[in-house]
């Protein structure tokens, strides 16, 4: 009992509880459970090994409440350089919330790895978030804030990025990731599978994409864009010089609205205007898809959009560009 009183009463030192918890709060249990986890940080493992404790630490909890799971980082300070990692433990947190969709709306540009490998929910972030947001998560999440480096990283779901994200968003992803406002450099490098575009990107987006990727460009790209991608590249966009000299390097098929100052080859497939007859349903079916992709901010829209498309809507976009280009007599085959 004076052990369960002095929790209440005191926090290890360096964590400081605020005074306002703005209607947050948390049990004790799952407090102290939390503290000795955070203790254990630094020993040389890796985020995969502090997720696995994480889980097994909160393993005899029936449910934790998604704002219980949040409360923990309201007042949270930092004493060693590794704590940023406290993140992976509110994400195992987050496996067990009752609720379909949880609400980040914390400012906790510190904490790397919220919502790290969550399936089967809805995470939307209203507030900021540290590196590796939504790192290998296999659901839907929705950026409405600010979030660092490598947000979505390694993801299989639907990603969708309203707000401002910084360098390698959605690198090696290998589901639908759609970009409505501002993404830093290396965007969907290496991915595999679909990246919309209809905000802004910097250098390198779709750096060496794979063979199974398609990236659709509606906005605005920098250099590099789609440097040596092996996947198919749809550009509905204006053509830059540095933008063109990116996706001439181009190991895919390449499709563009506008007219290209290359022709196909052996080797590769090259498609516009100049040879596109019916490019008017491309266009037609483009401004669509953008129409539908740039209201996604909450779960209804989000939960539209999956219904339109399916439960993995990469593929049956892909299929559709692919019969309309299909009814030129052209196949969209990858080097």
């Amino acid at each position: 009992m004076v052990r369960e009183s002095l929790a209440r009463k005191f926090h290890p030192a360096g964590f400081e509880q605020p005074e306002d918890r703005r209607g947050y709060s948390v049990s004790d249990r799952l407090n102290r459970i939390f503290y000795q986890w955070v203790d254990g940080l630094g020993t040389g493992a890796g985020q995969e090994e502090d997720y696995k404790r994480a889980l097994d630490a909160i393993k005899d909890f029936e449910q934790i409440p998604s704002s219980e799971a949040t409360s923990l980082l309201v007042g949270f300070k930092k004493r060693k350089n590794y704590d940023d990692k406290v993140g992976l433990f509110i994400s195992a947190c987050y496996t067990k919330a009752p609720e379909d969709v949880i609400v980040f709306d914390q400012n906790a540009e510190y904490i790397s790895f919220i919502g790290y490998r969550l399936r089967d929910k809805i995470l939307i972030n209203e507030g900021s978030v540290g590196p590796h947001f939504a790192m290998k998560s296999a659901c839907t999440v929705i950026n409405n804030g600010n979030s660092d480096l490598s947000f979505a990283r390694a993801s299989s779901g639907l990603v969708i990025n309203n707000g401002h994200t910084e360098n390698f968003f959605a690198e090696s992803s290998s589901g639908t990731v759609i970009n409505n406002s501002e993404a830093g450099d290396h965007s969907g490098e290496h991915c595999e599978g679909l990246v919309i575009n209809n905000g802004k990107m910097g250098t390198q987006a779709g750096f060496k994409a794979g063979l199974s990727s398609t990236f659709i460009n509606n906005g605005l790209v920098s250099s590099l864009f789609c440097y040596e991608s092996r996947g198919l590249v749809i550009f509905n966009s204006r053509l830059t010089g540095y933008v063109m000299g990116g996706i001439s390097k181009s190991k895919g098929a390449v499709v563009s609205t506008k007219v290209l100052p290359f022709e196909s080859d052996d080797e590769r497939v090259f498609l516009d205007p100049g040879n596109l007859k019916n490019i008017d349903e491309l266009e037609s079916y483009l401004s669509n898809l953008k129409k539908q992709t740039e209201i996604i901010r909450d779960p209804e829209t989000a939960r539209e959009f999956l219904k339109f498309y399916g439960s993995v809507p990469k593929e049956k976009i892909r299929q559709d560009i692919e019969e309309i280009i299909a009814k030129n007599g052209f196949t969209l085959y990858e080097s």
